[in-house]
């Protein structure tokens, strides 16, 4: 598949996600995440913007295991990618290690 269709599911599920549409949002962002690994790889930062946004949406939700899980699986691809110091990680990301 193309890089532009994960796009538009990763956008679909972030105007669900902002719109507390948590439900519709995630088969949006797994549908990104499936297309963004096979393009690039499971370790690719598109991989992980796509998993923030999901982890994003199981907090809305209160799914607190699930957005461990995420986190656990994000923060070394940010890490490897940015850098212990960046901007692009979140404080509160770095508890989850």
């Amino acid at each position: 598949m193309h890089e532009d269709i994960a796009n538009c599911y990763y956008y679909l599920g972030l105007s669900y996600l902002y719109s507390e549409q948590f439900e519709r949002a995630i088969p949006n962002f797994k549908e990104a995440i499936k297309i963004r690994e096979d393009l690039f790889g499971e370790s690719h930062e598109k991989v992980a913007d796509c998993l923030l946004g999901l982890t994003q949406t199981y907090i809305g939700k209160g799914d607190n295991p699930k957005v461990i899980d995420n986190y656990k699986r994000i923060l070394p691809i940010y890490i490897s990618t940015y850098g212990e110091a960046s901007e692009k990680l979140p404080s509160a990301m770095l508890l989850w290690d």
